[in-house]
């Protein structure tokens, strides 16, 4: 039976190191800042082995058109050695559960190409064609309803 996985939430501070060795290989640190890290309204996750962070993501609202209520995950990363092992998963979930207390109606993100059957096997659709950023690769919009209209 596998462990129980703990997601439990940390400070912008805890997740940056594991996004830029993940998301932002080689480049400096400073890159795996966002401009919404340090709000109130931000959550950061985490699963942390042996008191080790394993997985991180942010999800904050940013609503895409006037009126929505919609939160976006950015900077979801697992440490290559952690990989398979549901803790990804878990912390999608634990922002499912978060959204759906917050009356959130839509979660989306900007899924890697790599990441989007990750996202699909987690209920999230792709959105649209495919779009590339500079420096990073190819990106999905995928995004999942979390409250019925």
């Amino acid at each position: 039976m596998r462990d129980e996985i703990t997601v439990v939430r940390v400070s912008a501070s805890d997740v940056r190191p594991l996004r830029a060795e993940v998301l932002r290989k080689g480049l400096p640190l400073s890159e795996s800042v966002y401009p919404t890290d340090d709000e109130e309204f931000t959550t950061h996750l985490a699963v942390k082995v042996d008191g080790v962070i394993v997985a991180v993501g942010t999800m904050f609202p940013e609503p895409r058109t006037t009126g929505a209520r919609e939160q976006r995950i950015r900077g979801m990363a697992v440490e290559a050695s952690a990989r398979s092992r549901g803790y990804g998963g878990a912390i999608l979930s634990a922002f499912h559960k978060i959204a759906l207390r917050d009356g959130t109606d839509v979660i989306w993100c900007n899924a890697r190409a790599r990441a989007v059957p990750f996202y699909s096997r987690h209920h999230y659709f792709v959105e649209g064609e495919p779009f590339e950023l500079p420096n990073i690769g190819r990106h999905f919009v995928m995004s999942r309803r979390v409250r019925k209209s």
